[in-house]
């Protein structure tokens, strides 16, 4: 499949991007998260098989090539939160309607002291695999985005029994940290190994679908961050994610949830570059206080839709901008699912162009 992209208008929107980072950027930056459903197949068979995945996303690249954002084209390598728990030897279970889930391995500090990694682990070969495949079919024209990255805690925490695991943050520390030291371990290791297949640009950020520039760092799911207490947080989270820091050059932080109680231990991460979240999960107003104008701000409606006080994206890009109207660093994400027989149907309508009037003119 043959998709066109003008090269200088890809030079731009780096160019934006990198102003984003920098926290100098003149207007917002606006991002569609948008999934391409590609005939009947499942998850599965799209994970599972390295042409599909690839022409998923070809399928993809081909509807943003008219749209209007400040997207850079770059082809993931995600496998799931799964592929590090795999590595500690979990069970890994695919599904057609969602994707994977990794069994937990462990269930007492006993093991946990015992458990070891294996970094070339089925999952992480495929990985590998996946980053070569995608260079040579596409002839090395796209940059590569890192894979999966959850951060040390959530890779424990799938790990080690859920329950099992929260007790024992309380009651076997020395174990707890053992494995947060093997998950940051492999984390360096296989973001190094990936890197070193990588021939063309890798753009060091699985999600969102940001562009941001090598040298910055890596971008860290966080999900723990949602229900670990911040005593827990500063004392198991805090140290790992800040030796990630330190390996790569900084981190941004996704996560779901209402994260608002860790927010001040989050502030505490070496060149924190940017926070990526749901302003119907954690209060905007609180991110604001602590971050405004400080790291890039990645703001979507979030996952929880009964809470979704928004008729539409519009009043969503209104809320945003009025309690956030100086756009550095600010980054709207709006999303929309497609099929393949309506790629373009959805940026024809007024509606869309209203939005992008709102960031491109009035933000």
């Amino acid at each position: 499949m043959h998709v066109e992209f003008d090269e200088r208008d890809i030079a731009q929107r780096k160019a934006f991007m990198e102003s984003v980072f920098a926290l100098k950027n003149n207007r917002p930056g606006l991002l569609y998260q948008i999934e391409v459903k590609t005939g009947d197949f499942g998850v599965d068979d799209v994970l599972l098989h390295k042409e599909l995945m690839l022409l998923c996303q070809l399928k993809e690249f081909e509807k943003r090539s008219f749209i209007h954002d400040d997207y850079v084209p770059a082809l993931h390598t995600d496998l799931g939160t799964a592929i590090f728990p795999s590595a500690f030897g979990a069970k890994v279970d695919f599904f057609p309607h969602t994707m994977p889930w990794a069994h937990p391995v462990i269930s007492n500090p006993e093991e946990a002291s015992l458990l070891s990694y294996n970094v070339r682990a089925e999952l992480l070969n495929r990985v590998l695999e996946y980053t070569t495949y995608f260079q040579e079919a596409t002839h090395y024209r796209f940059p590569i985005r890192v894979t999966d990255i959850q951060g040390p805690l959530d890779v424990a925490y799938l790990v080690w029994n859920n329950q099992d695991f929260m007790y024992a943050m309380y009651t076997h520390s020395k174990e707890v940290h053992s494995l947060l030291q093997k998950a940051t371990d492999l984390i360096i290791n296989f973001v190094k190994t990936q890197r070193s297949t990588v021939k063309t640009e890798f753009v060091p950020l699985h999600f969102p679908r940001l562009y941001m520039p090598e040298g910055l760092g890596i971008g860290v799911s966080e999900d723990a961050s949602a229900f670990i207490g911040p005593k827990q947080y500063e004392e198991y989270a805090l140290p790992y994610l800040n030796a990630l820091s330190e390996e790569f050059g900084g981190i941004f932080i996704h996560s779901c949830g209402n994260f608002s109680h860790n927010l001040e231990n989050i502030a505490k991460i070496h060149n924190l570059r940017g926070l990526d979240f749901g302003i119907t999960e954690i209060p905007f107003d609180n991110v604001l206080k602590v971050f405004n104008n400080k790291v890039v701000l990645s703001v979507r409606a979030g996952l929880n839709k009964e809470f979704n006080p928004f008729r539409d994206y519009l009043e969503f890009v209104d809320f945003v901008l009025d309690r956030k109207p100086d756009p550095r660093g600010l980054v709207i994400q709006i999303w929309q699912v497609a099929t393949e027989e309506n790629l373009e149907i959805a940026w024809k309508d007024d509606y869309y162009q209203q939005v992008e009037k709102r960031i491109y003119c009035e933000g």
